[in-house]
């Protein structure tokens, strides 16, 4: 979510001062060489913008990241405890009151029960879904029908991003 409120924060800004910029060219320039200053302007301006909007972090290295950041922050064995202690519905949301505190801390978005004794943790924005999967040791991954990306963490757990854009 932080990259998106960034890309457009960049888009706004880059566009405006381009913006100011066509215009302070427009009164000073004459004859053809109007032209060229527009004409250059206009090509600054589509670049600022499809470069700052038109890009999305690839999943694979974002995901890669993620591992990494879960190395470091995520008890693996507390999560993993309290999925057995979870008394719920396959694919069943659990209600964020009911989060540990190592949970809790992770601050994610939403949790589902997924099968007995797996928790999936995700975290989501308009760039994509991702998260954490825990599950006893030897849990297969549970991907979902459209496609995730996944990195174990170790035998049981994975992180996961939703595939984008066909890959």
């Amino acid at each position: 979510m932080a990259f998106g409120l960034l890309a457009v924060s960049m888009a706004a800004v880059t566009t405006g001062a381009t913006v100011v910029y066509v215009l302070a060219v427009w009164r000073a320039a004459t004859g053809p060489e109007r032209s060229v200053y527009i004409s250059i302007s206009i090509l600054i301006a589509i670049t600022l913008w499809f470069g700052t909007v038109g890009y999305k972090p690839g999943f694979i290295p974002f995901t890669r990241g993620l591992h990494d950041w879960a190395q470091q922050h995520v008890l693996v064995t507390d999560i993993r405890r309290w999925a057995a202690s979870l008394n719920q519905s396959p694919r069943e949301i659990v209600d964020s009151s009911t989060w540990p505190p190592t949970v809790a801390a992770l601050q994610p978005s939403w949790g589902v029960y997924e099968a007995p004794d797996t928790v999936r943790l995700a975290w989501g924005s308009g760039f994509g879904h991702w998260g954490i999967v825990v599950g006893p040791v030897g849990t297969q991954n549970l991907v979902f029908p459209g496609g995730e990306y996944t990195v174990t963490l170790d035998p049981g757990s994975y992180v996961w991003h939703e595939k984008q854009g066909g890959r």
